[in-house]
């Protein structure tokens, strides 16, 4: 499962993920917990916000930009926690609210305007970056099929983990035989929305792939 986690105290973590698979992921959390004293609950009571550019600005100029925006959301009042996404500024700042917490309110400028989604998400396809159980098939993908080792997913420093030998063998001898992959279709008056895992093939009906998700021309 892809995750996003935050750190909240030393002994406290939130875990953001695809909903879709709550039941499924906290049945594999309590599955590795073993004997430790570790708490595992969900919350229903907190809200993710993503505030990002939509201009095709450098991550090196729009750095100092976040990191003052980060630092002014943590300091609102019913903000959880605030921090530039981890996988690359360019995904911009990902904000945890309190459920009955407008952030829209606490940012006043001019030049933020709220979208329900699908922007950030043409936005990560342009990335080439998925989440989610459809981008992330569970017990399918390795992380270098998804790209989590470009975007500070895995360590191939720390110690034993599940699946660690395989990662890194993969990371060290270079043989990875599948990445995710932005694809643009061909410009036209509307696209339908492909069914997950349909296959990609050339003009001679030779299978280059499969298409895990897209909205209108852009998908991954």
């Amino acid at each position: 499962y892809d995750i996003l986690l935050y750190k909240i105290t030393n002994e406290e973590y939130f875990v953001e993920y695809d909903s879709t698979a709550v039941e499924y992921l906290h049945k594999h959390l309590f599955m590795y917990r073993l004997r430790k004293n570790v708490e595992i609950q969900p919350v229903n009571d907190f809200t993710p916000w993503v505030i990002y550019p939509e201009s095709d600005q450098k991550s090196s100029e729009l750095l100092p930009h976040l990191d003052t925006l980060e630092k002014f959301s943590t300091k609102q009042e019913g903000v959880i926690t605030s921090v530039i996404d981890p996988r690359t500024s360019l995904l911009g700042i990902r904000v945890v609210t309190k459920k009955d917490s407008n952030l829209l309110t606490m940012l006043t400028h001019d030049s933020f305007k709220f979208t329900e989604g699908h922007s950030f998400r043409i936005n990560r396809y342009k990335l080439g970056i998925g989440e989610g159980v459809i981008d992330h098939p569970p017990g399918v993908c390795l992380p270098q099929d998804t790209n989590v080792d470009f975007l500070n997913g895995v360590s191939f420093s720390k110690g034993c983990y599940i699946g660690q030998e395989l990662t890194a063998r993969l990371h060290f001898t270079m043989n990875i035989a599948k990445r995710l992959m932005p694809i643009v279709f061909e410009a036209k008056d509307n696209y339908p929305e492909f069914s997950p895992e349909a296959s990609i093939v050339n003009e001679k009906d030779e299978k280059l792939g499969r298409l895990r998700s897209n909205l209108g021309q852009l998908g991954l």
